[in-house]
């Protein structure tokens, strides 16, 4: 894998280039067996061997249990980030418009290729259906509106595209052939030239034929990038697979730009692969007007938003796909009372987050997501999701920001943060984010409070009370957190545990850590070893990374 042989059409790596640089000595047989090896160990581990599987692979094997479990992993992983009091949906709530095609039959559930959800013969609880059958009372008013992750119908200007095809991976030198052609549709390498490297640049004129907001989407495998009028506007990046970018870009009618597609194909997979599509502006106005008309008329407005993302390719940029912004922003202009469900694979960007009066992070909730998200919304379920990654207020925060760091130069990337990865970035840098490493908010309301500390044998027991100070049951994720002294040269502050506690209301309940030797030790390079430096440690327990929480003694 990939082979020949797979049904995606990979090229066929490890069949007979593998046996060929073998037998030539560029290849020991003494790696490939060791390869063979760790393939074989494993099957005979799991017990598999001399067990051939019975029964047909696609076969529904799922129990009840493997249902329950699916939900409850997206209702504990949904993180709240933003609830003006618009939830849970009140039972006042008559009207309830959903928006976006990520509700429904789009709903993002899973990464394009590698750990599927599969639909075929499988039922996928959308958000749409889930919230009709729980709000039987209630008017839900659907707009399906583009999630921006799809590939348009395909562009033909007039005049046609010229194609140069360049006998090398740049796009450099005189272009070794050139063509016309009525759109961009490259589904096999140019003629004369399969077999060795090559790229290839798409030209063409446009006069648009209205004012407005322009959509182009690139699909395919490859390096592709669409500019107009020499600015960057879709980009699809070293993508293995096939994925599709969409790029905005505001044209006046009867101004003529220029277009220009540059391609390389060598980080593919699948062959190369390229399609431009295109919608004008009044699709998107006719879709944000549809939007914005059912949110007015409506009590809450939920939209749900999401991309598209997979193994094998690099996100270009931390916004939104598509229009989804401008979407967003309509939508909350209409009716403040506007809910973001966010199916993303990590962090995005929200220019509209001062906007509207709820965000909630569902990431790819799996084939249950419809069913938790019902359940999360209405308060049938309380949030205790908490993020695993720190939110950007923009793209210029954090690490990796630079070109060097992505997507590096003359084929070498630079990690230079060091020791400061994720949260610790933030914090050694002074950056404010959108929302931190560990944030996420509840129905119910929590004190971290009597933080204590006591040493044992060989470390230390940190603990603190969860006391539930609100009106109904919820559970709170404790996190203890880590000061080194300063000459330690370490992040300010470290992760050492975490724990989900279940409170009643008006209750309180213990968390409680050890931390041994290890945690308060640093690698030194200078002598290859795991130190403890001198000085005072301080531990706090808190509710995200740059929540002050309930700080203990130091510990020296």
């Amino acid at each position: 894998m990939p082979g020949g042989q797979s049904p995606f059409g990979f090229p066929d790596f490890y069949g007979a280039p593998l046996k060929a640089a073998v037998q030539d000595g560029r290849l020991p047989q003494s790696v490939v067996d060791g390869m063979a090896i760790r393939v074989v160990t494993a099957v005979v581990e799991a017990g598999l061997l001399g067990r051939p599987a019975a029964g047909a692979p696609d076969r529904d094997v799922r129990s009840a249990a493997h249902t329950d479990l699916a939900r409850r992993i997206e209702l504990e992983g949904a993180v709240l980030l933003k609830n003006d009091g618009v939830l849970p949906l009140a039972a006042t709530a008559k009207t309830i418009a959903v928006i976006g095609e990520d509700a429904a039959g789009h709903v993002q559930t899973t990464e394009a290729y590698g750990g599927f959800v599969t639909r075929e013969g499988i039922p996928v609880s959308t958000p749409l259906d889930a919230l009709k059958a729980r709000l039987t009372g209630a008017s839900i008013l659907y707009a399906p509106t583009p999630t921006g992750v799809d590939p348009l119908p395909a562009f033909e200007p007039p005049g046609g595209f010229r194609v140069d095809y360049f006998a090398d991976a740049d796009l450099a030198g005189t272009p070794a052939q050139t063509a016309q052609a009525a759109t961009v549709d490259l589904a096999a390498p140019p003629p004369g030239l399969a077999g060795q490297p090559w790229s290839a640049r798409w030209t063409a004129r446009f006069t648009p034929p209205a004012s407005g907001r322009h959509t182009f989407s690139l699909s395919g495998g490859g390096w592709a990038q669409l500019y107009v009028d020499r600015r960057l506007t879709a980009e699809v990046f070293k993508e293995q697979f096939r994925l599709v970018s969409q790029g905005v870009v505001e044209l006046e009618a009867g101004r003529p730009v220029e277009l220009r597609i540059d391609y390389r194909p060598a980080s593919t997979i699948i062959g190369p692969k390229l399609q431009l599509g295109w919608s004008g502006p009044a699709e998107a106005e006719a879709t944000t007007a549809a939007a914005a008309a059912a949110a007015k008329s409506a009590d809450v407005a939920l939209v749900f938003a999401g991309d598209a993302v997979s193994e094998g390719g690099d996100r270009t940029s931390l916004a939104l796909p598509g229009d989804q912004d401008r979407l967003i922003a309509a939508v909350a202009a209409a009716n403040p009372r506007t809910v973001v469900v966010l199916n993303t694979v990590g962090p995005v960007l929200m220019p509209w987050l001062g906007q509207v009066a709820g965000v909630v992070e569902a990431w790819y909730g799996g084939e249950q997501d419809g069913a938790a998200m019902a359940a999360l919304l209405t308060g049938d379920e309380d949030f205790s999701g908490r993020l695993t990654a720190t939110f950007p207020a923009d793209e210029s925060q954090g690490p990796g920001v630079t070109a060097a760091a992505f997507p590096g130069r003359d084929l070498a990337v630079t990690y230079d943060e060091g020791i400061d990865v994720g949260y610790r970035f933030y914090d050694s840098h002074g950056q404010a984010p959108l929302f931190p490493f560990g944030y996420g908010l509840s129905y119910t309301t929590f004190q971290l409070r009597r933080p204590s500390l006591r040493r044992e044998a060989g470390g230390v027991i940190v603990g603190a009370e969860v006391a539930n100070i609100g009106r109904r049951a919820g559970a709170e994720v404790a996190q203890l957190y880590l000061g080194f002294p300063p000459a330690a040269g370490e992040p300010p502050w470290q992760l050492k545990g975490f724990q989900r506690v279940k409170v009643a209301p008006g209750q309180a309940q213990a968390a409680s850590f050890r931390l041994g030797p290890e945690a308060f030790q640093v690698y030194d390079p200078r002598l290859k070893a795991w130190c403890t430096p001198a000085g005072a440690f301080e531990i706090r327990i808190a509710r995200d990374s740059r929540d002050p929480g309930a700080a203990t003694p130091a510990c020296g």
